[in-house]
């Protein structure tokens, strides 16, 4: 899209998510100055896909994020790269998507009890290690899910609900933690 000029900053800034897997191919676009993610999906491609092997680099014109796919069957029989994200057997979704009031409240740095800062930034959830995780907002009520994705190892995957407190300025969670604003604080992506 062409009002996507800044993707190098905002890849710079861990703002452009992609994500290749075998079957799956989803690409995340936070744009933190129109207040709105892109998202991009292709789902059971035609061919599947080395992982390991795929990357991306933003375009030389700075407007386009460019995937490098490696199939796994490289050869004439398994279709030329045009059928690759023919997806006869899955589907292709966009979708940009506004960021309710909520969530626009919600952007920035917070605190649980002594840890580092914990960063908001769009849907996302950036942990003081660098890991990031999704925000699911509820605009009807005023309510949020952080979904942690896990590692496999010793962060299991899990969902947590909760609430901003306006007037305190927390962010309450139903396993019992909170979250305050770190005041002064600004995070520039």
């Amino acid at each position: 899209s062409s009002d996507l000029a800044k993707l190098e900053t905002l890849n710079r800034n861990g703002l452009v998510m992609v994500d290749i897997r075998e079957n799956l191919i989803r690409v995340t676009i936070t744009d933190t100055t129109a207040h709105i993610t892109h998202r991009f999906q292709w789902l059971n491609l035609w061919g599947k896909i080395v992982p390991g092997q795929s990357s991306y680099h933003i375009s030389e014109d700075r407007k386009r994020v460019v995937l490098r796919l490696r199939k796994v069957h490289d050869t004439f029989a398994a279709g030329s790269w045009g059928s690759l994200l023919d997806v006869r057997t899955g589907r292709y979704t966009k979708q940009s998507v506004g960021w309710p009031g909520i969530l626009c409240e919600l952007q920035g740095a917070w605190r649980s009890g002594e840890e580092e800062p914990i960063e908001v930034v769009g849907h996302q959830v950036v942990w003081p290690e660098g890991s990031r995780d999704t925000l699911l907002v509820d605009e009807d009520t005023d309510t949020f899910k952080l979904c942690q994705a896990g590692d496999g190892d010793k962060v299991p995957a899990a969902e947590f609900g909760g609430f901003y407190e306006r007037q305190s300025h927390k962010i309450q969670w139903e396993d019992g933690d909170s979250w305050s604003r770190i005041p002064g604080l600004v995070l520039y992506r």
